[in-house]
């Protein structure tokens, strides 16, 4: 497949039998008018469970399951921190919590050891 670069919240067809829509600017400038990432992985975690509970379960379907949750976790995490610092719903970056090493933030720890 080739790969193509595609601007953001462009709607994205990765075959003939997937279309997704993301949203397309602020909700309270532009209304609803897309998904968003959490949306498709929701889809992704319903119907992996749906498996589960038939004929296609398996260790690997609880695998996928719990890296979509932890995925949709990280998102979740990334909108609260967005909101906190004031950037939620623009185009701004936000300072993410993933930046900062331990020793960094928590004066008493030291990865030497020491």
């Amino acid at each position: 497949m080739n790969a193509k670069k595609i601007a953001p919240y462009q709607k994205f067809d990765a075959s003939p039998f997937i279309s997704v829509k993301f949203q397309s600017g602020p909700v309270h400038d532009v209304g609803i008018n897309g998904c968003r990432v959490e949306d498709v992985i929701e889809v992704l975690l319903g119907k992996l469970k749906r498996y589960q509970l038939e004929d296609l379960a398996c260790p690997e379907n609880e695998m996928a399951i719990k890296h979509l949750e932890f995925a949709l976790l990280a998102l979740v995490q990334r909108r609260k921190t967005r909101q906190e610092q004031g950037v939620f719903d623009t185009h701004q970056p936000h300072k993410s919590l993933f930046e900062h090493r331990t020793e960094d933030v928590e004066a008493e720890f030291s990865a030497t050891g020491s």
